[in-house]
């Protein structure tokens, strides 16, 4: 049973939903929703599923691919995107070989096409892969500033020319460098990063700009100015140096949904922002406590730091960088966003680093961005979430990669 209580003098919808759940008695949940000229704010206090509606994602995978010692084709480096076609076969992107591979539903390789090169079909550093109707892949190359289309048995179909010259030209200082992904209706989500120098000493986000550029170029929206990743700065052996401290914040994106959605999150609250073609369309937020970093996090991300930063200066110098480095008091309120092929929302909590080590909870919002409930995910970097499956890439402790797939359950 549902009951809704309009306000219409101040837009404000609050949604009350009480539900009987396989004995798990009723459970209230309660969403408030108002319009802010023309923005929708969305106001999560509890989620919406009972004891037995929660989704669960299986602790073990049903496939994996890539191996060390394996052949060349399951060997992976520097895996770019990953996507599912229709019939279960995997297509992965290897901007290391820069190459596209399909994989039997199995995992047993089955063919390769792209390559390093100009030519038509070939690439130079591709980065984002789409499955499309009819299971033909669309792959983007950044670099190269061009989409390549190959139908589902992999071979070439055409090629569409994007100067990326072009999209370097609508920047102005102090942004000079560009990363742009492709939407499905061919505009363009675009991120430059902030020129400048490291700070002295303290905690900093460098600024980033993120845009939305029309298919044609012609027009360009700005998004907004959002916070980089976090850094320590410090200056050990007289060498100004940052470090990332533990549970950085930064400024994450998803794409999804239908018509075409850009999520993005700074992090430095528990909300994010919905645009719709250029054009902020919903803030979503959710109740939660800033949660204090502890001694034994410190201690745990003194230990990846050793690990990760050991060869960059002496022993002794990392030892006092570590000691004096300015630490957040809070984690982050959360970490990496997704959306799934349904138009729900995901955002993982925030982790010890910027790389998945272990299993985390996840907030799932639905589309119109109502907190359903949380859920665990898998020590995977998330590529896509599917109607029942989750499939991303590991990496080891060696940080070898491959790619794995969860069945997704839901009740």
């Amino acid at each position: 049973m549902t009951t809704q209580t309009v306000s219409r003098g101040t837009a404000l919808i609050t949604v009350l939903l009480l539900c009987s759940c396989g004995g798990g008695g009723p459970v209230t949940s309660k969403v408030t929703i108002r319009d802010s000229a023309g923005i929708e704010i969305v106001e999560n206090d509890l989620p919406l599923w009972g004891e037995d509606d929660e989704w669960l994602v299986s602790q073990e995978t049903v496939l994996e691919i890539g191996a060390v010692g394996g052949s060349p084709e399951q060997q992976l480096f520097r895996v770019e995107d990953v996507a599912r076609l229709s019939d279960g076969r995997i297509a992965v992107l290897d901007g290391g070989a820069q190459e596209l591979r399909i994989f039997a539903p199995d995992g047993q390789y089955r063919m390769t096409v792209g390559g390093a090169g100009d030519g038509p079909g070939e690439f130079q550093r591709p980065q984002q892969l789409e499955v499309l109707a009819g299971d033909t892949l669309r792959v983007w190359d950044d670099r190269a500033g061009r989409t390549t289309w190959f139908d589902a048995n992999g071979s070439y179909l055409h090629t569409e020319s994007r100067a990326r010259k072009s999209l370097q030209e609508l920047l102005s200082p102090p942004y000079f460098t560009i990363w742009s992904h492709l939407l499905p209706d061919g505009a363009f989500f675009a991120q430059s990063a902030e020129s400048r120098r490291i700070g002295e000493h303290g905690l900093e986000r460098p600024r980033q700009l993120f845009l939305w550029i029309s298919p044609d170029l012609a027009q360009v929206d700005t998004l907004g100015v959002f916070g980089g990743v976090e850094q320590a700065v410090g200056s050990p052996e007289g060498r100004r140096l940052s470090l990332i401290p533990p549970y950085p914040r930064t400024t994450w994106w998803a794409f999804g949904g239908n018509p075409p959605r850009v999520v993005l999150g700074e992090q430095e609250a528990p909300e994010i922002f919905v645009f719709e073609a250029g054009r902020l369309r919903r803030i979503i937020r959710w109740a939660s406590e800033p949660e204090p970093i502890t001694a034994a996090d410190i201690e745990a991300w003194k230990v990846l730091s050793r690990e990760w930063m050991g060869r960059m200066m002496s022993a002794q110098a990392l030892e006092d960088f570590l000691e004096s480095a300015p630490i957040p008091d809070y984690r982050a309120p959360y970490g990496y966003l997704h959306a799934d092929v349904e138009g729900n929302v995901w955002i993982e909590e925030a982790g010890l680093t910027v790389l998945r080590l272990d299993w985390l909870s996840c907030r799932v919002f639905d589309p119109t961005g109502r907190l359903l409930g949380t859920t665990q995910v898998p020590p995977i970097r998330i590529m896509e979430i599917g109607p029942d499956y989750i499939l991303g890439v590991h990496y080891d402790d060696d940080r070898v990669q491959s790619v794995r797939m969860y069945r997704l359950i839901k009740p």
